[in-house]
């Protein structure tokens, strides 16, 4: 988890317990190693400067992100490799489908907002169709070289080698570009909320007023939108 996250310059806060994990560590500006016994003392004040803090219960391979990653990863080889998609298709179908609502919630949020009477509802649901599919999984996927000399020709139509520098670059601006926009948008959306509440007790002269403020507020969310 931390060098995948290091390598895009994301804030973020590895703590360490009774492991020799931290000679693993990257060592930039990015990174803050600490002591996870002082874990509670410091999480509201890394919580207030924009950090996100995960508490990991048990020692697992690969911690939480990087078996997130794996499985989402793991079933995009066997795609690809038992051919029924494309390399660039599969990455469309994160990037234009799943990718946009995991910006801002994770896949339990997902689910839970997926089905009429939430999370669990949604495991009555769909449950028995996603064990089918993990019980119908018995392919290992290829992270042959040979299927990876296949992959490397397709991401080289796409992207050469002399190009992925510049787009390992801007991949880190547009992320910088998307926690400032997801907290611009969270700061209107609550001054937003705060004048509707206002404009609910408020007599009609100040109704007008609240009512070009609001105007100007949605533009401003709109020229944000632009921006980023």
């Amino acid at each position: 988890i931390m060098h995948m996250m290091a390598l895009a310059n994301i804030p973020m806060v590895v703590l360490f317990g009774p492991t020799s994990a931290e000679k693993f560590a990257p060592k930039n500006k990015f990174t803050k190693i600490l002591d996870s016994k002082i874990i509670h003392k410091t999480k509201d004040i890394f919580e207030k400067i924009g950090f996100s803090i995960v508490y990991v219960k048990k020692e697992i391979d690969g911690f939480i992100l990087n078996r997130l990653q794996g499985a989402l990863l793991n079933e995009a080889v066997k795609l690809y490799s038992e051919g029924y998609a494309s390399a660039d298709h599969i990455d469309s179908t994160v990037r234009n489908g799943l990718g946009l609502r995991w910006a801002f919630m994770g896949p339990f949020e997902t689910i839970d907002l997926n089905a009429p009477g939430g999370i669990k509802d949604y495991m009555q649901r769909y449950g028995n169709m996603y064990l089918n599919m993990e019980k119908n999984n018995k392919i290992l996927p290829d992270w042959s070289e040979t299927n990876a000399i296949k992959l490397e020709k397709e991401r080289r139509e796409i992207l050469s080698t002399d190009q992925l520098l510049k787009r390992a670059q801007k991949r880190n601006d547009m992320l910088k570009s998307l926690r400032r926009l997801k907290k611009d948008l969270k700061l209107l959306y609550l001054s937003i909320s705060s004048i509707l509440y206002v404009l609910s007790f408020s007599p009609f002269d100040y109704k007008v007023f609240i009512f070009f403020s609001l105007a100007f507020l949605f533009h401003s969310l709109e020229k944000l939108s632009i921006k980023n």
